[in-house]
């Protein structure tokens, strides 16, 4: 393809890539070419009003076809390969077309806040739950960590390695943990210990219950949502093993109750680590009611 003309429309989809109104040029000029296209292929409005007007009936003439060629097609070199325009052009739209709902910015690293829930146990029905070592180990596991943390802000030295052992013993390795500093800063520290902190508290409530009720089971799985959210924060991978241990757990029993929970059990999902004040408050509604 050698014609200078399309050459230069080629060496505009880089450009185009990055301004929006030469993508829209782009896009009429392309309605403008299929419409000429069709024109020629179906004939002028003035060749159908004499094939009208003529009493000889025409076969139907087919669209005009290129001529074969056995030599390949000559491509500019710095021509953009079909992937890239298909990429082009699938990320134009008309003003017809419907546009799609803007994906949160990359800054966003929680979903937005939904309304504070108001259990009603009245109208929440009990589910059968049995104590498990799991959930006891969890809520001393993470008492540990949420202790660990307020050691690391408080800057007590003998305390982060004294507590720093004991979770070492627990959990068969060196937590991640005590290689924070306080320099991560004061606000992600402490969502990170309120965070621990809450699920300790929600992991002893549910073991200690005998029953549970769904809007429990819901903010156990947001709470677990939040603790990886604050590991994120203070630029940890995000794979605790309470909270890994928690959210299998979660998978696994509502699968047997048949529960349904449709917030934070995905990555797309997290919720707000900053907003662990109001998520204990929920939950000494709970506590409350035993």
């Amino acid at each position: 393809m050698t014609d200078p003309t399309l050459q230069n429309i080629y060496r505009l989809f880089p450009q185009a890539r990055q301004d929006a109104a030469l993508r829209q040029q782009l896009l009429e000029l392309a309605h403008q070419i299929l419409g000429l296209l069709c024109e020629v292929a179906q004939g002028s409005p003035e060749d159908a009003n004499r094939e009208q007007g003529s009493r000889v009936s025409a076969a139907v003439i087919p669209p005009p076809m290129l001529p074969l060629s056995s030599a390949p097609l000559e491509m500019p070199i710095d021509m953009p390969s079909f992937d890239e325009m298909d990429d082009f052009f699938s990320s134009v739209y008309s003003e017809a077309a419907i546009v799609p709902t803007p994906r949160p910015a990359a800054r966003d690293h929680y979903a937005p806040p939904r309304e504070p829930y108001i259990p009603t146990p009245a109208f929440d029905p009990k589910l059968p739950l049995e104590p498990s070592q799991l959930l006891e180990q969890i809520a001393e596991r993470a008492d540990l960590k949420a202790q660990l943390v307020r050691g690391i802000l408080d800057n007590e030295s003998k305390e982060i390695t004294r507590l720093s052992r004991e979770l070492r013993s627990i959990e068969g390795r060196i937590s991640w943990i005590g290689d924070l500093h306080t320099r991560l800063g004061k606000d992600k520290l402490e969502a990170l210990e309120g965070n621990f902190q809450t699920l300790s508290k929600i992991a002893h409530y549910l073991n200690r219950t005998g029953t549970t009720v769904k809007g429990s089971l819901e903010l156990l799985a947001e709470v677990q949502s939040a603790v990886r959210g604050s590991m994120l924060e203070v630029g940890e991978s995000g794979t605790d093993i309470d909270q890994r241990a928690i959210f299998q757990w979660i998978r696994e029993y509502t699968g047997s109750q048949r529960v349904y929970l449709d917030r934070h059990m995905r990555m797309d999902d997290p919720a707000d680590p900053r907003a662990f004040k109001e998520r204990l408050e929920r939950l000494q509604v709970y506590i409350d009611q035993i």
